[in-house]
């Protein structure tokens, strides 16, 4: 009777255990594939996700391509404006005076310099036309942050123009037969703005073509 029992005991531990064990191997292939699914799921997603970058990108390209061409041509007319001008001036800078960049020439001199600046005049007028066309196409772009800077790139640009033309008629509204001191500084800080606002307008729309806020689309 005894060992009927120990054997009907043994069975039945044999049945519970080999139960248990199907019972848990089926509960580990349900978690397997459970984090499979989600695996395939969040694969499929982020496929999802680029793709989208991608078409955005893509429709960002067409606008910010010949933006970023027309940066370019406006960065080499400030280069060249620069290049000009500096030759010209540089002859006759004295030095720095009170921390500003001046000129101090005789009267003769004067007149002279008045010519020779003429000379930079049309390097002007091709930063001018070169404004015009970034303001152009600028109109095509969406992101605000990128719109803020060209705003500020353009108004920085004008107030280059602006202080040439008044650094011309302030050269010629000079008193005559005496000597000039002039601090060319009011040309060259508004110059560097636009070199600043230049290369960050760049560095956003670099980042725009890298995708940057696209998956906030």
């Amino acid at each position: 009777m005894e060992g009927g029992q120990e054997m009907n005991d043994i069975l039945l531990g044999t049945i519970i255990g080999g139960t248990i064990g199907v019972a848990g191997s089926a509960v580990v292939a349900w978690i397997q594939e459970h984090y499979a699914q989600q695996r395939q799921s969040t694969q499929i997603r982020n496929d999802k996700n680029r793709e989208v970058i991608g078409r955005i990108i893509g429709v960002r390209a067409r606008y910010l391509d010949p933006l970023s061409t027309q940066l370019g041509k406006l960065q080499a007319a400030l280069s060249d404006f620069q290049d000009k001008l500096l030759e010209v001036i540089v002859p006759y800078t004295r030095g720095v005076k009170h921390g500003e960049r001046v000129v101090d020439l005789q009267a003769v001199k004067k007149q002279v310099l008045i010519q020779q600046l003429k000379s930079v005049d049309s390097t002007l007028l091709t930063i001018e036309t070169a404004r015009t066309r970034v303001q152009e196409t600028a109109f095509n772009a969406t992101d605000n942050d990128l719109r803020q800077l060209l705003k500020a790139l353009l108004f920085k640009t004008y107030e280059l123009t602006k202080a040439y033309h008044k650094m011309q008629l302030e050269l010629a509204a000079s008193e005559e037969g005496h000597g000039l001191v002039y601090d060319f500084d009011q040309v060259i800080e508004p110059m560097t703005d636009v070199y600043i606002g230049i290369s960050s307008a760049h560095r956003r729309i670099e980042s725009l073509l890298a995708g940057a806020d696209a998956g906030d689309q």
